[in-house]
């Protein structure tokens, strides 16, 4: 303990002293006290618990007996233009009781924490379990938190974080009246982000918005808000923003009640949402507000929202709520649904499945390219102990109207572009629908010979994968026995793992051979350059049979052995030293030496480790002598 006092010592006297330090990266034990860690131009410190700071790049936060909650905490400031870098390896912090946040991230620098084993963080009231409030600079203040917060796991030992945010506060982001923005999950994180109620599951906290969040990588997110909180994005009262989900990452987001699955919270709106790459997102709003769009009330609606590339999405609103749109009362707007991205949008009690929610419009709809779109707007529905009576909401277009004492016209359906539709189609499929995957809609719209067709007799057909010498197809309809379906093309054939033929001679190179990689049962046979034998028979040893005349005989050489094969009952193998070190310089590790009545196998190595400069391998039937010149038997090196 005191050599430890003095190194610590030592270490914060070099820092002060501004001498340039290199350190390995340590492992700090939170059970055994609170860890802080500072990022500014000089370097990056560690302080844990009552220790002087130490510098270090690269901690390791960890916890013995991770089974037991701590209430120690994890601090990370990182100043304007520096990064923090920081491990999770293995954490569980609850200050539920003690309040306050189990990490937060401070400062107007980048943060990035990588992620290792299971971590599990829950904070107290008011604050969000990786909290990072965002406040803009002002004149007279440089604000906090306007760095970009990564969250990540890239070093190949899984890691994965489950953060649950305390009343008011977010999951990852805002606390109490705070907003959560420039955050990315990145890597192969797992994440699953809680709100706390009127906290986003990712995003703002009471009162805070969430704008400029990224999932990307290969990232396994579920974020869900609490009630009135958006599960990305706006916090109760909050809008969300900006935010991207790309790549290969898979995302689950739910809205508490009256918060949008993907955007705005309660009387939030959602914009600038975009979802790409090969990404696949559920997104399920809450009570009155969309899946993917504004929250319930939310001023400005779901707008801006982009779904491209081969993105999968499904998006189902809440009671009155849009699937990818507006929220009660609100409307949907500049949706663009484009490349071969498969979307299904379902409306729910009077909500438009892409478009405004009950009471609400939907306008500046695009579907082009290979877009497969399924829409569905929200049945009618009375509710309980109400006066009021409302309309069903459209496939695409505006949600349904609200009446006293009757049932209202439906929300009218509001035709999208397509003057870019190619491959692509629009199913929508009547209000009460259920399993769209297998149902037959009451619609289908797509482009036949360059025109544009809607049809009422559409029947679901399956997808069918391609071949190397046939196109498939996506799942998607039949009309009248023609195929409205978007192709994929066929793979071609494929040759990769060739094996040698072994076929060489000493004359002309040999072959080698490949089956498809796709399994088609095809094979492709190459030249194998550079195969040819690389000694003549006889030029470094010589097989003599009983008459002194050589027998017929055959060598191959794969992969550093030499086979010769007699046909002969009785031969003899002979050479010399330096034929033996010729072969060995040419590849040559193993001599396999084959009559009709035995086999013989041995390593130069072993033989010339012998000694001598000449050796006899002879077979006379089944039996067989190895000899040095001198006479002196070797026959154990054999295998």
């Amino acid at each position: 303990m005191k050599l430890r006092r003095i190194l610590s010592f030592m270490m914060a006297l070099l820092l002060v002293c501004s001498f340039p330090v290199s350190v390995f990266a340590a492992e700090y034990d939170l059970a055994q006290g609170s860890v802080i860690v500072n990022a500014t131009e000089t370097g990056q410190t560690v302080t844990h618990g009552s220790n002087a700071a130490v510098a270090d790049d690269a901690p390791v936060i960890t916890q013995s007996n991770s089974s037991t909650p701590t209430s120690n905490t994890v601090t990370i400031t990182a100043a304007a233009d520096t990064t923090a870098n920081v491990t999770l390896s293995g954490v569980n912090i609850d200050t539920g009781t003690s309040g306050g946040a189990a990490v937060e991230i401070k400062g107007n620098g980048d943060v990035v924490i990588e992620l290792d084993g299971s971590n599990t963080v829950q904070s107290g009231q008011k604050h969000a379990g990786v909290e990072k409030n965002t406040i803009a600079p002002t004149d007279t203040d440089s604000g906090t938190g306007n760095g970009n917060l990564t969250i990540t796991d890239e070093n190949g030992t899984q890691g994965s974080l489950e953060a649950t945010g305390g009343f008011h506060g977010a999951g990852i982001g805002g606390g109490e009246f705070g907003s959560g923005s420039n955050i990315t999950i990145s890597g192969s994180a797992k994440v699953n982000a809680q709100g706390g109620d009127f906290g986003a599951g990712i995003g703002g906290g009471w009162r805070g918005s969430g704008s400029n969040i990224t999932i990307t990588g290969s990232a396994e997110v579920t974020a869900t808000g609490g009630i009135s909180g958006a599960g990305i994005g706006g916090g109760g009262g909050g809008s969300g923003s900006n935010i991207k989900i790309s790549d290969t990452a898979e995302v689950t987001a739910t809205g508490g009640y009256h918060g949008a699955g993907i955007g705005g919270g309660e009387f939030g709106s959602g914009s600038n949402i975009t979802i790409t790459g090969s990404a696949e997102v559920t997104a399920n709003g809450g009570v009155e507000a969309a899946g993917i769009g504004g929250g319930d009330g939310g001023i400005g609606g779901g707008t801006y929202i982009t779904i491209t590339d081969s993105a999968g999405v499904k998006a189902t609103g809440g009671e009155g709520g849009a699937g990818i749109g507006g929220g009660c009362g609100v409307s949907g707007s500049n949706i663009e649904i484009s490349g071969s991205a498969e979307v299904t949008a379902q409306g729910k009690d009077g909500g438009a499945g892409i478009g405004g929610g009950i009471n609400g419009s939907g306008s500046d709809i695009t579907v082009s390219q290979n877009a497969q779109v399924k829409a569905q707007g929200g049945n009618r529905f009375h509710p309980d102990n109400h006066r009021y009576y409302y309309s069903a909401g459209a496939a695409i277009g505006n949600g349904g109207k609200g009446q006293e004492g009757s049932y209202p016209t439906p929300g009218s359906e509001v035709p999208p572009n397509t003057n870019d539709l190619d491959e692509g189609w629009i199913a929508k499929y009547a209000p009460g629908t259920t399993n769209l995957d297998t149902a037959t809609p009451s619609s289908l719209t797509y482009k036949d010979n360059g025109q544009l067709t809607t049809s009422s007799n559409a029947v679901p057909v399956a997808k069918q994968e391609p071949t190397c010498t046939e196109d498939g197809h996506q799942a998607g309809f039949s009309v009248d026995g023609a195929l409205v379906a978007v192709t994929i093309p066929k793979t071609g054939h494929s040759f990769t793992n060739y094996i040698p033929d072994n076929n060489a001679t000493y004359e002309k190179d040999g072959t080698k051979t490949a089956q498809c990689d796709h399994g088609c049962g095809l094979t492709d046979t190459i030249p194998d350059p550079g195969s040819r034998l690389v000694f003549l028979p006889g030029e470094y040893y010589k097989v003599i049979g009983k008459d002194g005349k050589t027998p017929p005989c055959k060598e191959t050489n794969q992969n550093g052995v030499l086979t010769i094969t007699a046909d002969a009952d009785f031969a003899s193998l002979t050479g010399s030293a330096s034929g033996l070190k010729t072969l060995k310089a040419q590849g040559v590790e193993t001599i396999v030496f084959v009559t009709n009545g035995a086999t013989s196998t041995f390593a130069l190595s072993d033989l010339l480790a012998q000694g001598g400069d000449g050796y006899t391998l002879t077979h006379d039937g089944e039996t067989v002598t190895f000899t040095l010149g001198n006479g002196a038997d070797i026959s154990e090196i054999l295998k």
